[in-house]
């Protein structure tokens, strides 16, 4: 008896995981609706990072499509979960999120840089509260987790060659699509506008709302183009236009870090972040597992294949 159930069971699943959908929905989350249009527009933000995109890339374009409607079936579990336990921003911390990107920059230029991007303030503003309530609901899932001292002794046991640093820099960028852009984005700075501005007003890049920072970096954890030209900089020196498979680049070295060798405290410091940071990302991970386990997730086939 039991065995016919699970047949039963196994077969309303995949008849509710295949049924038809509207034309205009890519899929159904607990019967909230993704639309054909957010699937697509959520598309066009991922290619555009790389410009033109690579022919490796391009070739995997349908299993990209499906990973970003992956990503946004998640998005909507997280939103709707946030909603049940009454989690949110408060008006101040949106504000404060959202300041970086208006600084330095006249409305009428912002609200330019927003239509170029297909957006507007609304829209802007609206994305920036889902992503904020999203961080917060991700908090307040792993709340409970902790990283114990035999573990960051287990760690450092296994990874004694961890305690030397290598060299860091910290730089900027600036992506744009065509060679053009670039030589008009690096004429501006070059008489004076801030990188970061510019950065802002024109970069393809996900940093840009960042002014382009991309934080501090080693030797192999960016794409070679970048390393050949960053590690080189003079600190605080335009870089010239740098071509890589994603467009053309413009850089800026803010600061160095040379390579030391790390105390044992902060050695214990960094290990215990890193390791808690792991347990939570896998804890959120085992959170949205669970989530997607008890939804009803229906997918449009004839927009995304299975």
């Amino acid at each position: 008896m039991s065995s016919i159930r699970t047949l039963a069971l196994f077969a309303m699943v995949t008849l509710a995981a295949g049924c038809r959908l509207p034309r205009d929905a890519a899929a159904e989350v607990d019967g909230q609706r993704i639309t054909a249009a957010e699937l697509e527009s959520a598309v066009r933000a991922f290619t555009t990072t790389f410009g033109q995109l690579p022919p490796a890339l391009e070739r995997e374009l349908p299993r990209v499509r499906r990973g970003i409607l992956e990503r946004l079936i998640d998005r909507e579990l997280m939103l709707a979960e946030a909603k049940r336990r009454g989690i949110r921003p408060s008006p101040a911390e949106l504000e404060k999120a959202l300041a970086p990107a208006r600084e330095g920059m006249p409305a009428k230029e912002f609200d330019a840089t927003l239509s170029e991007a297909g957006t507007n303030r609304e829209s802007w503003r609206n994305a920036a509260e889902r992503d904020l309530t999203i961080e917060k609901l991700q908090a307040a899932v792993t709340a409970n987790t902790s990283v114990s001292e035999p573990e960051v002794d287990a760690w450092i046991a296994l990874h004694r060659d961890r305690r030397e640093l290598p060299e860091e820099v910290r730089a900027s960028q600036i992506l744009v699509r065509a060679e053009d852009d670039a030589i008009e984005a690096r004429r501006r700075i070059l008489g004076g506008a801030s990188f970061g501005d510019v950065a802002r007003a024109v970069s393809l890049s996900p940093d840009a709302d960042r002014g382009g920072d991309l934080g501090y970096f080693a030797r192999g954890q960016m794409p070679p183009e970048f390393d050949e030209v960053v590690f080189t900089l003079p600190k605080g020196q335009l870089s010239d236009i740098v071509e890589s498979p994603y467009g053309f680049h413009l850089f800026l070295v803010i600061d160095r870090r040379p390579g030391r060798t790390r105390s044992d405290a902060e050695l214990r410091a960094d290990v215990r972040t890193a390791l808690l940071a792991s347990k939570r990302e896998e804890a959120f991970r085992a959170w949205i597992a669970n989530a997607r386990a008890k939804a009803r997730i229906k997918y449009n086939r004839s927009l995304v294949p299975g």
